[in-house]
């Protein structure tokens, strides 16, 4: 008896575990930032093809749905935290520092993000105009997006930075489908690539102090 009640769980549990690495999770997302509409967003996750889903838009809190029905509200808002007292932090360079060092490896990571954007079906759009108070941030978001250079069948990026005045519109728009499985596959494949690996490996060992002249 016994061995048949954990034979049945076993076999639940292992239906359990293939469900979750097979069926496909989407994902539908809709945003933009404008300087005097402020920041609003769509946000749409389902699994199981509509049988779970999690809703959530500007202004209204998210929430959980099962066969299109509204369960419950998601709390978002965590506790305040009480601030300590100030320490003083050793001093980073700026993001420029640090993309100029990281900057040879960028065909590599484009090369790793693209493949997962493939592998998450990803379609969509990325566009505006950013003109930050500080020139040498507005510098950095310019030169991500060119060494980036997302412009592929399914996914446009186009981010164009001003230097003249300050402005911040962008508009984004993504579809996504996620499956757990392949996306384990696909990262295990780049993790057998020694390429990678060193890419990684130099990445999390970033030493932060400055380069000497």
């Amino acid at each position: 008896m016994i061995v048949t009640v954990l034979t049945c769980i076993g076999i639940g549990i292992a239906l359990l575990v293939s469900a979750l690495l097979i069926i496909p999770i989407r994902i539908f997302a809709r945003g933009s930032v404008l300087d005097h509409m402020g920041f609003d967003y769509r946000l749409i996750i389902d699994w199981a093809f509509g049988v779970f889903s999690v809703r959530a838009a500007g202004g209204r809190p998210a929430s959980l749905y099962i066969i299109g029905l509204r369960i419950c509200h998601i709390p978002t808002k965590i506790g305040k935290k009480k601030k300590s007292p100030k320490k003083s932090k050793p001093e980073k360079p700026s993001p420029l520092t640090w993309l100029k060092r990281i900057r040879k490896s960028f065909p590599q990571i484009n090369r790793i993000l693209s493949r997962f954007g493939r592998a998450c079906f990803l379609r969509g759009s990325l566009s505006g105009e950013i003109g930050l108070a500080d020139p040498a941030d507005t510098a950095f978001i310019g030169l991500l997006s060119r060494l980036l250079q997302i412009h592929t069948e399914h996914f446009h990026l186009s981010l164009t930075t001003v230097y003249e005045y300050q402005i911040l519109q962008i508009r984004a728009q993504m579809q996504s489908t996620l499956i757990i499985g392949y996306l384990g596959f696909v990262t295990l494949g780049l993790l057998l690539d020694k390429q990678v690996r060193v890419l990684l490996r130099g990445l999390f060992q970033t030493n932060y102090k400055e380069d000497s002249v």
